[in-house]
């Protein structure tokens, strides 16, 4: 999460309304071998100085798992098209990014996600959590009504059910060919979470009726093209804190 991921919906609708979604810009960065040390001391130094606050505090994961495993996640939000206006793009900022950052690793694509706020679940952007499941998804052409369908029926079942665990989704904001359509981002406090007892086609059927969860997995097939898994672990040391997230 993906630091970061790429997520969309075709109109933009309100985007003129720059305080009412919520947006992250993310990026993978694959650290040079032999230079993980300097990597982490020049993006927390970069952070610290650039990113430490407000729409523009960065936040760093790492890709447990997932194609992208062994990797960085860069996420910089939450943010709307105009906070980038004013984003850090001073000489001094460019210079450091790019001559002490990228210096210790390679740059992914970046991407920008938009949070559907109604189809969410318990969302909490101030406070990343330690653990996320991102779930991206590539959806057929023309299937995105059906999709975001799907993904309420699954709301409706958490609001039901008085599940506490933040769900959001995303939609991609700028489209790129490359199957990132959609991504869905579950937290936990720890990996025990994972282990939890996992009620979630009972609690479904308990909620859309018996069989309802056949129909659809059924309907999904119709709708998803491809999906994958991967897990981030924050890591704190080179992240923003939470508490200046809204300064």
């Amino acid at each position: 999460m993906t630091r970061a991921l790429i997520v969309l919906f075709a109109l933009l609708p309100g985007i003129a309304l720059a305080q009412d979604y919520v947006m992250y810009e993310t990026q993978y960065l694959k650290v040079r071998p032999g230079h993980a040390q300097q990597f982490n001391d020049a993006m927390k130094a970069h952070n610290d100085r650039f990113q430490a606050t407000g729409p523009y505090q960065a936040t760093v994961w790492y890709v447990a798992a997932g194609s992208h495993s062994g990797q960085m996640f860069w996420a910089m939000g939450p943010c709307t098209f105009t906070d980038l206006d004013n984003r850090p793009s001073s000489a001094e900022h460019q210079s450091d990014w790019a001559d002490n950052v990228l210096a210790n690793a390679e740059q992914g694509e970046i991407e920008y996600w938009r949070m559907d706020a109604e189809i969410s679940h318990n969302p909490d952007a101030a406070n990343p959590p330690p653990i996320l499941r991102v779930r991206i998804f590539d959806i057929y052409e023309g299937q995105d009504h059906r999709f975001e369908e799907q993904q309420r029926k699954i709301k409706e079942m958490l609001v039901a059910k008085n599940r506490t665990t933040s769900r959001a989704l995303y939609r991609t904001v700028t489209a790129s060919g490359t199957g990132r359509d959609y991504a869905t981002a579950t937290s936990f406090e720890n990996w025990a979470g994972l282990d939890a007892s996992n009620t979630f086609v009972k609690d479904y059927e308990d909620v859309h009726g018996t069989g309802s969860w056949a129909r659809f997995m059924h309907d999904r097939l119709e709708v998803v093209k491809h999906d994958e898994d991967e897990f981030h672990e924050l890591i704190p040391e080179l992240s923003a804190a939470p508490s200046t997230s809204n300064d």
